[in-house]
């Protein structure tokens, strides 16, 4: 929704509150906020839209400071650039906001007049003209785009009007806001809830004319008064959950149950600074700030309710108060403006994990799978130089109920030590997975003298290792082998090997390496074994040489690409991924080193995908289960925030 008049703008931020009887996982960031376009920053943006129908398209309506003034710009990214589609060469001075029909057919913008924006804001004609009037606010029903409401302040005499249409602007209704004891001031936002009740919220300015939250059963004729007395900065209807609205009243949020009949209170960190209130199909709320005394903004969100705030990633964006904001239709971006310009803003439902670097990402998956200190039987040590030896380490450390955590050249950071001491009770025992070069062997002294039991499994290269971990998994029936010259098939391979109890063995392209023959030879009959990526990455002589020792079927699950690869994996093991899924980048492994227990653990496949677009089979194949847990691996520098909306559009 749309606030008018708020002054005293020092900073932005955001808070995500999350809505009644809304299951989603609780782990949100932000895309860093940032102004998108030059053109747009020290304007005075009075309105934003998403156009439903493409969210990539956005519109922003200015008031006279700008450049050309009162004008109404496009953009066609997302925000990240703006061109200006009408202003004064149509006579205009400002724009008082702008609205989309839900189908994103008309583009409707306010200023003395309604104006009416087709073939995307290229022409435009006339919807009516309200001579002394100042439009605030625009509603659009989202169920019938022929009802058109708009609010707007009468100049230079304070008063305070709801303009109506029925009939698609073919006629209009005028009636003044007040009642017998109260004329408010000026008007900050409208909107009507789908039962038909018409909400404005008003300041108390203008000498002290009333404000407060009024609202009306019979448009406008007559009118019910709320918080008398008082600056109420936004309100808004929440469709997701039929009956409740929100109200920003004196800086604080307020909401109600019961369509405005009754009101509740609800404590913020941001008592006193909140100035504009949104909310999503999800049911999840959105509050914007405008005061504060640094430059440092951010999201937060609550866990399940609407008293538990959780701060999230602060970002900064210079002076920039939180006026409008708007939620693109996937529930991924949200986007704010304000005096001086527009931001965007990364929210997401699905599980995001990811640190600093792949070790405190490491920790961060630790977490996630043993929250309760001294939780976890074991701890798994690798280096985080290399792939080889965390990818085959997965199957041992869901046997083991083990988080991976990862080692530096020299030592475990004093964040990793932290979190090894946290999950894994005193005396306990840790495995380390990779000879001296890899995990040197002052790393195991050190977790010796502090009283842990230390096993290391490191053979002379990483498929010895690979045969070392394997021997670990005593009643093995059946394996994984995958090229040990890259990570990607191993690790796709490696959450359904820990599900089933299977080892990942390591194997040049045209040699079963001396180690990793000893072992399934000695080991075998195999019941089965599965075969990662196709002939030029696992060749012939591969399959001959660890055949006699299988006994049932050996399944080789490839495609053409690493992608493909992937995905003929998680489709052997999960058909339908309704439990839980984790996506990565197949462009490296830092991120998903740890990743595939986590998945293992949750039941579900580890795919990977290009950093920048969303694999169109794992599209299909998320879309074919929705997944109840989707959890993404890596942050934006791994996979953009592109990819992340991709899979939010899913649901």
């Amino acid at each position: 929704m749309k606030t008018s008049r708020i002054t005293a703008v020092a900073l932005c931020c955001a808070i995500l509150l999350a809505g009644p009887g809304v299951a989603y996982a609780n782990s949100f960031r932000e895309l860093a906020p940032k102004p998108l376009d030059p053109s747009l920053w020290n304007n005075m943006v009075t309105g934003l839209a998403v156009d439903p129908t493409k969210p990539t398209r956005l519109y922003a309506s200015t008031a006279y400071l700008t450049d050309p003034p009162g004008a109404v710009y496009k953009s066609l990214d997302r925000g990240a650039t703006w061109a200006p589609i009408i202003g004064s060469n149509n006579g205009l001075t400002t724009m008082g906001d702008v609205a989309l029909t839900m189908r994103g057919s008309a583009l409707l913008a306010g200023g003395g007049a309604l104006w009416s924006g087709t073939n995307e804001g290229t022409v435009w004609t006339s919807l009516g003209s309200f001579p002394g009037h100042d439009i605030i606010d625009i509603f659009v029903d989202p169920a019938s785009s022929s009802r058109i409401f708009i609010a707007s302040n009468q100049v230079p005499v304070p008063r305070a009007w709801l303009d109506f249409t029925v009939n698609n602007a073919a006629s209009w209704t005028s009636r003044e806001i007040k009642t017998a004891e109260s004329t408010p001031g000026s008007v900050n936002s409208i909107d009507v809830s789908p039962d038909g009740r018409v909400f404005v919220a008003a300041n108390d300015d203008f000498g002290g004319l009333g404000g407060g939250l009024y609202y009306s059963d019979d448009y406008g004729e007559t009118w019910m008064l709320k918080y008398d007395n008082s600056p109420v900065n936004d309100v808004r209807a929440d469709r997701a959950n039929p009956g409740r609205v929100y109200a920003v009243v004196n800086g604080n949020l307020r909401y109600s149950n019961t369509d405005g009949d009754t009101w509740n209170s609800v404590s913020t960190p941001f008592d006193g600074s909140i100035s504009v209130v949104t909310t999503d199909s999800m049911g999840r709320v959105f509050l914007g700030t405008y005061s504060g005394s640094d430059a440092s903004g951010g999201v937060v969100q609550t866990a399940y309710n609407l008293l538990d705030f959780v701060p999230i990633v602060p970002g900064e964006v210079p002076e920039q108060g939180v006026w409008y904001m708007e939620m693109d239709p996937a529930g991924c971006y949200l986007h704010t403006a304000g005096p001086n310009g527009v931001a965007r803003w990364w929210v997401a439902s699905a599980e995001e994990l990811y640190g600093a670097d792949r070790y405190a990402t490491a920790i961060a998956v630790s977490k996630a799978l043993y929250p309760a200190a001294d939780s976890a039987g074991s701890v798994v040590v690798c280096t985080g130089a290399i792939y080889a030896d965390a990818m085959v380490a997965g199957p041992l450390a869901v046997e083991e109920q083990a988080p991976i955590l990862l080692s530096g050249s020299t030592a475990l950071s004093t964040a990793t030590l932290a979190e090894l001491e946290r999950v894994l009770p005193a005396g306990g025992t840790i495995y380390i997975v990779g000879g001296t070069s890899a995990v040197p062997a002052s790393v195991g002294a050190a977790l010796q003298s502090r009283g842990y039991v230390v096993e290391r499994l490191g053979g002379i290269d990483r498929y010895a290792t690979s045969a070392l971990v394997a021997q670990e998994m005593v009643g093995a029936d059946r394996f994984f082998i995958a090229y040990g010259g890259n990570f990607p098939d191993a690790l796709s391979a490696s959450a359904p090997a820990a599900v089933l109890g299977m080892p990942v063995l390591l194997t040049r392209t045209n040699e079963l390496p001396a180690s990793v023959r000893s072992y399934v030879s000695s080991h075998g009959p195999f019941v089965n074994a599965y075969i990662a990526g196709d002939a030029t990455v696992v060749g012939t002589p591969v399959v001959t040489a660890i055949d006699p020792y299988v006994s049932g079927a050996l399944k080789r699950l490839a495609g053409p690409t690493r992608y493909e690869t992937s995905l003929a994996i998680a489709q052997e093991f999960w058909p339908t991924p309704s439990i839980a899924a984790g996506v990565a980048t197949g462009a490296a492994y830092p991120d998903a080193l740890t990743g595939a227990v986590l998945c293992a653990r949750r039941n579900g496949p580890l795919l990977i995908t290009p950093a920048t677009a969303l694999h169109t089979g794992v599209a299909t194949y998320l879309a074919s289960g929705h997944p109840a847990k989707v959890m993404v691996f890596g942050g934006r520098s791994a996979l953009t925030a592109d990819v992340r909306c991709a899979i939010e559009a899913l649901w």
